[in-house]
């Protein structure tokens, strides 16, 4: 419990501008980088070098690694769901999907979009690992998962040609 808030408390000092986009105040990160002799901040990075040091470790992600296949029959498209959006039970194939407002549809989880966001938040982890600790080796696979973004979404030309069309899964 007070691991939690306390790494709860930090993510709220340095993150209170961050949007999805996770974007921060320079100066702002520089007066908590500053704070971590406090016991607070050094409870918080500790398990910051944890996680990031976990990240280093972590496999490279990939759109082929889904259950399911994109309505376009290629596992090599992007594929996610609208979060409320479920299967016509009144239909035997389930389309077109319907809105269950505020329902989360599970499926989701066996899609493309929980792997990116565990890709954007490695990158996060190590981006932030490295400003507070100065280690290289948290930027170098920082970028090293930046650039397999390329490998995540297989992006080879051909495969892409005429396909974005298929990246919404909503018919």
């Amino acid at each position: 419990m007070k691991r939690t808030f306390v790494l709860t408390t930090f993510l709220l000092l340095i993150l209170t501008t961050v949007g999805a986009q996770s974007i921060w105040d320079k100066a702002h990160l520089a007066q908590v980088k500053e704070g971590l002799g406090q016991a607070a901040y050094a409870a918080a990075y500790r398990s910051l070098i944890r996680e990031a040091d976990r990240q280093l470790t972590q496999t490279p992600l990939s759109v082929m690694m889904k259950e399911k296949t994109a309505v376009s029959g290629d596992k090599h498209d992007y594929l996610s769901l609208s979060r409320y959006f479920w299967p016509d039970p009144t239909k035997k194939d389930g389309l077109p999907y319907v809105s269950r407002d505020g329902v989360s549809n599970p499926e989701l989880e066996k899609l493309d979009r929980p792997k990116l966001a565990l890709m954007a938040g490695g990158v996060t982890t190590l981006s932030l690992a490295w400003y507070f600790s100065g280690d290289e080796k948290y930027a170098q696979k920082a970028v090293e998962m930046l650039k397999r973004l390329k490998t995540f979404f297989n992006l080879k030309q051909s495969l892409l040609e005429g396909k974005i069309r298929c990246i919404r899964n909503l018919e």
